[in-house]
């Protein structure tokens, strides 16, 4: 069996022969719900149950890394702003 889990979690199964491709609904947040992997028998429910709790953290910390980078963009868009208004005065100021 393989499994390929990330964005979209699409998961390949060896059938007979013939592979198939089951998409697993995303639960709330960053999180698939616990009983989404319930098809994964065995030893590997647990591997895959860890490295999903481990993917999930990887996927929190990249929204609040793009929360964060979308608020200094915003922040040096309005800096840039200010400075290209105060350019024109800048020798009558001084």
């Amino acid at each position: 069996m393989g499994l390929l889990l990330g964005s979209g979690a699409l998961v390949r199964e060896d059938g007979k022969g013939n592979a198939v491709a089951r998409k697993i609904p995303k639960g709330p947040r960053h999180k698939y719900p616990p009983g989404a992997f319930s098809f994964v028998k065995g030893t590997l429910l647990l591997r895959v149950r860890n490295y999903e709790a481990r993917l999930a953290e990887l996927r929190q910390l990249a929204a609040e890394n793009r929360a964060l980078r979308k608020t200094t963009l915003a922040w040096e868009g309005r800096y840039q702003k200010i400075l290209a208004l105060e350019a024109p005065f800048s020798n009558v100021l001084a």
